[in-house]
């Protein structure tokens, strides 16, 4: 088994090419109809920033107050970009001013816990790197991106016993998260 970490993009194009056998990737708002998509388990999309950041101690966060505030991004937080761009072109009139991007989730954590930097991330992402880093969920008000996590793999392709396999693992577990 290899496993590697890569954009939604680049792995649609290997799972597409017959690099990958399956991937683990957010499921688009149109499925590719080559390509069978099971669901695996929702997750909600949340802005965060270091917890010694100006705004970690406001109990309430408007999408006004992060108007002039930076952001640091990674490939992988792209499907809350959107929901946060829209929010402050609705209210503000701009899109957030990203200031540094990353491959790496490691890295845009530690950015963001070092500076003012805000980030987005799902929330069981962000949980679970708190306890490595300084971080916390900001409670920005009308703002709560969602994003479906699913397995995809081609339509007509084989799939080895032990991909069928790892895939009930992937389902069994996402039911535990999600419980």
């Amino acid at each position: 088994m290899t496993i590697t970490v890569e954009t939604y993009d680049a792995a649609v194009a290997a799972l597409r090419d017959g690099k990958l056998d399956l991937t683990v990737n957010i499921a688009p708002a149109s499925p590719d109809r080559n390509f069978v998509q099971e669901h695996l388990l929702e997750d909600t999309m949340v802005v965060f920033a270091a917890a010694g950041h100006r705004l970690a101690k406001r109990n309430q966060i408007t999408m006004a107050d992060l108007a002039e505030e930076r952001w640091t991004a990674t490939a992988f937080s792209a499907p809350a970009f959107p929901h946060v761009s829209m929010a402050l072109q609705r209210t503000v009139g701009s899109p957030p001013r990203v200031v540094a991007r990353t491959t790496s989730l490691s890295l845009r954590n530690r950015l963001v816990a070092s500076t003012d930097l805000l980030g987005t991330s799902s929330r069981r992402v962000l949980k679970q790197a708190a306890s490595r880093h300084r971080l916390v969920e900001l409670p920005v008000k009308d703002f709560e991106g969602k994003r479906s996590v699913a397995v995809f793999y081609r339509k007509d392709a084989y799939l080895s016993p032990a991909a069928r396999r790892f895939m009930e693992i992937l389902k069994h577990t996402a039911r535990n998260i999600s419980e």
